[in-house]
C-alpha cells in the first residue's frame, strides 16, 4: 500500500482495465472498484478517475485506452 494521494485524472475516450494480479483501488467519479484477479472495469475515461495497489507487492493489469482519435472516420 503506498499511502500516496491519488490525484483523478480525466481524458478523452474509453478505459478497460483488466486485472491479472494483485490487489487495485480504483476510483471512479467517486465509486470505488476493488479490482482482484479476473476483474475487469470499463468506463468513459472523461469521468474523472485514479488508481492504487493495495499491496506491498506488484500489480499486473492489462491497461487498454481508447481515443476519440483512434477511429479516423469518427466511427
Amino acid at each position: 500500500n503506498s499511502g500516496n494521494t491519488m490525484e483523478p485524472i480525466s481524458h478523452s475516450g474509453e478505459e478497460f482495465v483488466y486485472c491479472l494480479s494483485g490487489r487495485l483501488e480504483y476510483i471512479v467519479c467517486d465509486e470505488t472498484f476493488i479490482l482482484e484477479p479476473g476483474d475487469k472495469l470499463l468506463f468513459k475515461a472523461t469521468q474523472p478517475h485514479c488508481w492504487r495497489n493495495l499491496e506491498n507487492e506488484p500489480a499486473e493489469v492489462m491497461l487498454v485506452l481508447e481515443t476519440a482519435s483512434a477511429h479516423p472516420h469518427g466511427i
